[in-house]
């Protein structure tokens, strides 16, 4: 997984995105990220790993139909909550919506997006 060897030993919000953009981008946000090499690689190793390691998981990956669908799979295969960028929004994943927005409206979403979540995730 990209980035996981930069993860903090524990947390309470970790994120797993689609890009390793992304993965930089929420961690200059304050959220610990990391990305598989793929929206359908399977990771459940580094899944057993990360759950025992942070309280909360949460998948947000690209707002297309691949992103969406392989965010699913990951989520009903390990019990993750998925959240995705509106896509009224027109940005396909976080680094577009940034690239359109501010930084400040940038981090207000993923608050949003992260903390409506977690306060919902069972993961402890």
């Amino acid at each position: 997984m990209q980035g996981f060897h930069q993860l903090p030993a524990s947390g309470d919000i970790l994120v797993i995105t689609r890009s390793m953009k992304d993965v930089l981008l929420l961690s200059e946000l304050g959220y610990p990220a990391v990305a598989p090499h793929g929206e359908r690689v399977k990771i459940i190793d580094e899944i057993e790993n990360l759950k025992k390691r942070f309280k909360n998981i949460i998948l947000l990956f690209d707002n297309d139909e691949p992103g969406i669908e392989g965010a699913k799979i990951l989520s009903d295969k390990y019990d993750i909550p998925m959240v995705y960028i509106n896509p009224t929004e027109k940005a396909k994943d976080l680094s577009d919506y940034y690239r359109i927005n501010s930084y400040s409206k940038t981090a207000q979403l993923v608050e949003n997006l992260l903390c409506q979540k977690s306060e919902q995730s069972t993961h402890v």
